[in-house]
């Protein structure tokens, strides 16, 4: 019997919720093989995808893991521009009765597609709507509400299949797009790339997790720029006891808070060293969450009075480039703080009576 063969096409960048829940409802609906064909580039668009096209193999790879009749074509992959057409023509070879599976958000330029009149001719259409009714069309019940693009800028990450999360945390694939949906600002975005290069040279030089300390670096500035009423809001539904602190360090506390709750990162050190970054802390004051306070105090592009002597001891001792800072910081601020995280700081760390340099 002649197998019944859905086309379905797409950058995936990233694959998500709303891809798994159409290639199930497909082979629950009449189709013996859901075909997924990546595109390295579309010819239609002007922005190339973010993730290489390896990396997007991969997550569709671990999305798909567990659901069977579903194969993944490399015929697009290798292919700088690639064409729908040809591609179909390779396929049927083997399959004769394909249908091509499309979103409505392409239904606008489709007569734009390479000899898309000889397409017509030889594969059945199929468009996915979440609303509106077209000819050979299927509207789908509870598709997520999510698209790539969205997640691409670090908002609904509760749509990734929990080891495509993983794999884009590990990869840090997306963060410097996050960044600048986030900050909006390109010196931001810069300086954060260059704290996370300088926190996994020190990680890996006093045997820390480098790849962790990079993830950190990357991140740790994401709130820097927030709206300063949701900033508020953040801080007095979930660090109240930490208003007292200076606001200009509120964007360490938010960016912990996004980090784990919209990036769904909950490793328990990268969250700590990004709220501590900025006021350092006493005792919970891991070597790891060192690095990252030191990192964006001396990032490369860094041109302050003694960077240099600061870089000196940071490069020979952490702990002690740690202190240095303390100290230094509460020289300058001690007047204007009480019972502040940078006080417990230099109690714990330098002691009361320490003499300052």
């Amino acid at each position: 019997m002649e197998q019944k063969i859905a086309y379905y096409g797409g950058t995936f960048d990233p694959i998500h919720d709303g891809h798994i829940k159409i290639i199930k409802y497909l082979l629950n609906n009449n189709f013996d093989k859901v075909i997924i064909v990546p595109t390295n580039k579309n010819p239609l668009k002007v922005n190339n995808p973010i993730a290489n096209i390896d990396h997007r193999l991969n997550m569709i790879k671990l999305a798909i893991k567990n659901i069977r009749n579903v194969e993944i074509s490399l015929e697009e992959v290798h292919n700088i521009n690639s064409y729908t057409y040809n591609t179909v023509m390779k396929l049927k070879e083997k399959y004769n009765n394909i249908t091509l599976v499309l979103g409505t958000d392409i239904k606008q330029n489709i007569s734009k597609w390479y000899k898309y009149d000889k397409l017509l001719k030889q594969v059945n259409f199929l468009w996915i709507t979440r609303k509106d009714r077209y000819k050979n069309s299927i509207n789908i019940n509870n598709l997520p509400n999510v698209s790539s693009s969205e997640i691409r800028v670090g908002e609904k990450w509760i749509y990734l299949n929990k080891s495509v999360l993983k794999y884009i945390h590990k990869n840090t694939l997306y963060f410097k797009e996050i960044l600048k949906y986030y900050t909006n600002n390109k010196s931001r975005v810069i300086h954060s790339i260059n704290v996370a290069k300088k926190a996994h040279e020190l990680a890996n030089k006093n045997k820390i997790d480098a790849n962790k300390a990079y993830i950190a670096g990357y991140l740790h500035d994401i709130a820097k720029y927030l709206d300063k009423d949701i900033m508020l809001n953040i801080m007095e539904n979930n660090y109240n006891k930490h208003l007292k602190e200076n606001w200009k360090t509120y964007h360490a506390f938010v960016g912990s808070y996004i980090v784990k709750n919209k990036l769904l990162i909950n490793d328990i050190d990268i969250i700590n060293a990004i709220k501590y970054h900025t006021t350092g802390t006493s005792k919970k004051m891991t070597l790891f969450n060192m690095i990252i306070f030191l990192a964006d105090k001396v990032s490369d592009e860094r041109q302050y009075e003694n960077v240099e002597k600061i870089r000196y001891i940071v490069n020979n001792d952490i702990i002690e480039a740690y202190k240095y800072i303390i100290k230094n910081n509460y020289k300058k601020f001690k007047n204007n703080q009480k019972d502040t995280l940078l006080i417990k700081a230099y109690k714990y760390w330098c002691g009361q009576n320490e003499k300052l340099n």
